[in-house]
This record gives structure tokens, sequence and C-alpha cells, in this order.
């Protein structure tokens, strides 16, 4: 019993070493299912989605290196997703749905 646990433990400490050397090529962030993204290879190249068919306008707010960023998916929950390449590095961002006379919910900040 023992010969076989030990190859089988050293079998799946290689798959997770294997699989865990793969940094991360974006990052994103979600409010219900609408969401923000930020590729955290070159941190400039950003996404805002609306995915939900509700009414509800959605849009990413973007800290960056040189200031702040703000833009909407354009046309709603219709495909493609607005996206944009930023000028300076984005440092956090977070994703936020419009509601009408509401506060608007958003997303935690997170990092790229």
């Amino acid at each position: 019993m023992m010969k076989r646990s030990v190859p089988l433990a050293v079998g799946l400490s290689a798959l997770i070493v294997l699989t865990g050397t793969s940094a991360a090529s974006a990052t994103s962030v979600e409010e219900g299912s609408d969401y923000a993204y930020v590729n955290s290879s070159n941190r400039r190249d950003t996404r805002v989605c609306d995915v939900e068919q509700d009414g509800n306008g959605v849009y990413g707010q973007f800290r960056t290196v040189d200031g702040f960023v703000e833009y909407g998916d354009a046309n709603g929950s219709a495909s493609p997703c607005s996206s944009r390449t930023l000028g300076s590095d984005v440092t956090e961002f977070r994703v936020c749905e419009n509601w009408n006379n509401l506060p608007d919910d958003c997303s935690d900040w997170v990092g790229p």
C-alpha cells in the first residue's frame, strides 16, 4: 500500500506544480453576471461587459498610474462587450451596475 501512495503523491505534486506555474493573464471582477476585465500581462487592455438583460447599464471604473478612467458597455447586454486600451497601467478596478434613482451596486476594488 505504501508503494502505491508514494507514486500517486509524487504524480499529484507534479500536476500541481505544472498547472500552478503559468501566470494568470487576465483578471476579472463581477457584479451579478456583469463584469470588468483587465489583462494582467500588460495592465492596459480592459473590457466591460453587461451580460444581464435587465435594463440596467454597466460601467467599469479603473484607477491607473496616471489617474482614473470610467466607461460603460455601450450597447447594453448585446454582444460584443466594450473594450479599451488605457494609456497607463491599471492599479485597481471594479464594475458597477447603474440603478436609476438608487445607489449603484459595485463590486469591491481589485488589482490586476
